[in-house]
């Protein structure tokens, strides 16, 4: 458990650092919608694209995580 509060307290300083020096992700800046742009149908599909994105990501931290919960639950019943 410490060792994940670690790695996700050490992960999220550098993102939050890196986003406020460059104030902005170009890897996201074309899933976001530009100026004129129709909110579905422009050539951004936001929010549909940004909406897969963030899914992927939460689906793949929940099956990366899924050992390390399952390890602390059994270690919890054997006691």
């Amino acid at each position: 458990t410490a060792c994940v509060s670690f790695w996700a307290a050490r992960l999220g300083t550098f993102l939050f650092d890196r986003i406020l020096k460059s104030h902005e992700d170009p890897r996201l800046k074309y899933m976001f919608r530009q100026e004129g742009e129709t909110f579905l149908t422009g050539p951004s599909a936001f929010p549909l694209k940004l909406m897969a994105f963030w899914s992927i990501q939460a689906a793949w931290a929940w099956v990366s995580l899924l050992p390390v919960t399952m390890a602390i639950s059994r270690g919890a019943m054997e006691k």
